[in-house]
């Protein structure tokens, strides 16, 4: 266990007035056990993301890479764990899972990363709902509510959609269909229209 996920443990627990449990390292290792039983590689990570401060999440690179989570995550697990936060670790974990499934790599289109990412990430939102939310919208959105909650300014950047854009296409669109990536392709100014019908091809057929 990275000595900095511990120490970020021991930081949150002084800001949050709540103790730790009397073995944080081994009640960490019965989280990763239960979610390995049921079929997810998980860790948790501080050295792997630019800010571990924050509730983010990565696929890794290939589909037998584990999907490692930041302390921040440990953090609320281990201390503030209510439904809400089950519930929105349960649908970053299906999210981060429907990558490996499928995933198109924005940057071999430079020239619209935004479009390419953009669909990555909400094909990953509507997937997630099936892999451990039981196909219930409103588990999804209030996952969604929750992480826009905790992420301080929300707003589009070139490789995700602000939450709050990302919650009305949840809102919105029954599923995730050509009509749902066409509005994505006119959000994020994408006019290139073979790799807007590429896109459709790769996740609906």
């Amino acid at each position: 266990m990275e000595r900095k996920v511990l120490r970020h443990l021991e930081k949150r627990s002084r800001e949050w007035g709540i103790n730790l449990p009397a073995a944080p390292e081994a009640a960490i290792k019965a989280i990763e056990k239960k979610y390995k039983e049921r079929g997810a590689n998980i860790g948790f990570s501080a050295k792997r993301f630019e800010h571990p401060e924050k509730l983010n999440a990565n696929a890794g690179l290939f589909r037998s890479s584990k999907v490692i989570f930041s302390s921040e995550w440990i953090a609320y697990l281990l201390m503030r764990n209510d439904e809400e936060v089950t519930n929105a670790f349960l649908a970053a974990l299906g999210h981060e899972l429907a990558h490996k499934e499928k995933y198109i790599p924005p940057y071999l289109h430079l020239f619209s990363v935004k479009f390419v990412a953009w669909v990555n990430e909400v094909y990953a939102d509507f997937l997630s709902e099936n892999k451990f939310l039981h196909g219930n919208r409103q588990l999804l959105l209030n996952s969604m509510n929750f992480k826009r909650s905790k992420k301080g300014e929300d707003k589009d950047d070139r490789l995700h959609p602000s939450w709050k854009r990302r919650i009305h296409y949840a809102e919105n669109f029954e599923t995730f269909d050509e009509k749902l990536i066409r509005q994505i392709a006119k959000d994020a100014r994408c006019k290139n229209k073979k790799l807007i019908q590429k896109v459709i091809d790769h996740y609906t057929k």
